[in-house]
């Protein structure tokens, strides 16, 4: 008699499951711990904008709990085609996994399948730090949903099972907090400039416009703005002139990282170009919203070049492409720091 195949999920399978299968078993397995440490570009990201899913890190003490699916034999070959385009961003397949009953602990198959990221893999985030990854998760969004969904959902279901992932508790605290006080993450190399960050948002065109800057780092700077009625033309879609003038935010932010005496110096725009490729609708309330990533071309000494993109934040598609060139000017003193 042929082995049925079983598979087990420690992911969205948790809650989740899109294929027929004979029976679902509460399980855990051995040697790994969870970390949601894999960029998720295809379900609940962009590739401009990669959200984080949970992965497999190996631990010779740590165990996973999860689900082992028996996979119904007539629908086999459906449903590992369905697998493979759901895990298609990095995962590869494990063979031979010991899984073990989550209540009885004792072993159901030594030859479990699980989907996990090589370490080597382009998506293999590794362990970066917790801020960065729940910064990610509270604003990343892709056709399968809001990253947030995939993370508090997992929580749900372990919960569920009547366990708990410490890591992934702390995780979901951390990412309510961000999305409680709109927090930013501010890479570990300008955290010194952390105190000026957060008056740039403060009293400016930013606070008018609703431009939220929520990642800071010298290699991009990333935004967001709600697309209501504030930032619309009479047509009711995002007015072209937003679209500028949040790029040149975005690279007047970036620019301000980069001066080596942010007291003395000040980043202005000196020319600046958009091209607007797609509308977005405005919404009365918070369903829309328009993203902009900001990266450099060109850092100089008097002088810094930069490309910036806008999305719509629910499709990914790109709504507009400017590029910014910015002078680095001298004054005595900057006020208000």
């Amino acid at each position: 008699m042929v082995e049925t195949k079983k598979l087990f999920g420690y992911g969205s399978l948790v809650w989740k499951a899109n294929f027929p299968y004979l029976q679902k078993t509460n399980a855990f397995i051995k040697g790994y711990k969870r970390r949601m440490c894999q960029s998720s570009w295809d379900h609940r990201g962009h590739h401009h904008f990669e959200g984080r899913v949970a992965t497999l890190v190996e631990e010779e003490s740590a165990i996973v709990h999860g689900v082992l699916y028996e996979i119904d034999p007539e629908h086999e070959e459906e449903t590992m085609k369905k697998l493979l385009h759901r895990e298609k961003a990095g995962y590869i397949e494990k063979y031979n996994v010991p899984v073990f009953d989550l209540k009885t602990n004792d072993l159901i198959t030594d030859n479990g399948l699980l989907f996990y990221t090589a370490s080597g893999a382009p998506e293999f985030k590794g362990e970066e730090p917790m801020d960065k990854t729940a910064h990610i998760i509270a604003y990343a969004r892709g056709p399968s949903g809001k990253n947030t969904e995939y993370l508090f959902n997992l929580q749900k279901g372990l919960t569920n099972m009547n366990v708990h992932d410490p890591y992934l508790d702390v995780l979901v605290d951390r990412v309510h907090e961000v999305i409680k006080q709109g927090s930013s993450y501010i890479a570990d190399e300008i955290k010194p400039r952390t105190k000026v960050l957060q008056t740039l948002d403060s009293a400016t065109v930013n606070a008018v416009l609703g431009i939220n800057v929520i990642y800071y780092s010298k290699e991009r700077v990333i935004g967001r703005v709600l697309a209501t009625s504030k930032i619309a033309q009479p047509a009711q879609i995002v007015h072209g002139g937003v679209n500028v003038l949040f790029a040149e935010t975005l690279a007047s932010v970036g620019g301000f990282l980069h001066v080596p005496d942010f007291t003395k110096e000040v980043i202005v725009g000196q020319e600046i170009n958009c091209n607007h490729i797609k509308s977005v609708k405005v919404a009365n309330d918070e369903s829309v919203a328009i993203l902009g990533i900001a990266e450099p071309v060109h850092i100089g000494k008097t002088s810094h070049v930069w490309s910036i993109k806008i999305y719509n934040e629910n499709t990914g598609e790109l709504v507009a492409i400017s590029r910014m060139t910015a002078s680095v000017l001298k004054v005595k003193q900057r006020s208000k720091l």
